[in-house]
């Protein structure tokens, strides 16, 4: 049954809580991540479609550092994986947001690996310097469901 909410609170970013194998990753500005499926359209001897492909699922995203908080997350990653490129490391990033009497959401975004750096900042600004990171990752769990049929870990 749905839940009436008469001038609740919303989940905001302020609500977010980062962690990449478990380490709370601070300094985080912003995030975004989607997971889509592109199906194939299957024809026949008729004008119109006769049915669909199961398709093809794809993950992305991207994170937001301030500049002192991606260098924190290079130093995690390089600890945790030292015969590794940090970019080349793979990792699970968990999204968990809740605000009070609401129960605790975790999206779990599934082999992460960074696919690489935008660095900004502006002269005659007060905000940070801010990193920009791709991600590149298998799947996304969104509070408990998996993307698709037989996801595997």
């Amino acid at each position: 049954m749905p839940r009436i909410s008469v001038n609740g609170t919303e989940y905001s970013f302020v609500s977010l809580r980062f962690f990449a194998d478990g380490i709370e990753l601070e300094n985080c500005t912003s995030i975004d991540y989607k997971g889509s499926i592109e199906r194939g359209s299957v024809m026949a001897n008729g004008p119109g479609e006769v049915g669909r492909t199961r398709g093809i699922y794809k993950a992305e995203g991207n994170i937001e550092f301030t500049r002192r908080g991606y260098n924190d997350l290079i130093a995690q990653l390089r600890q945790r994986f030292p015969t590794k490129n940090p970019h080349e490391a793979r990792f699970d990033i968990a999204v968990a947001y809740g605000e009070d009497g609401e129960p605790l959401i975790t999206d779990e975004l599934v082999d992460v690996q960074l696919g690489g750096n935008e660095h900004s900042g502006s002269s005659g600004s007060a905000d940070p310097m801010k990193v920009k990171i791709p991600l590149t990752l298998r799947g996304i769990i969104e509070n408990g469901v998996l993307p698709f049929a037989g996801f595997k870990r």
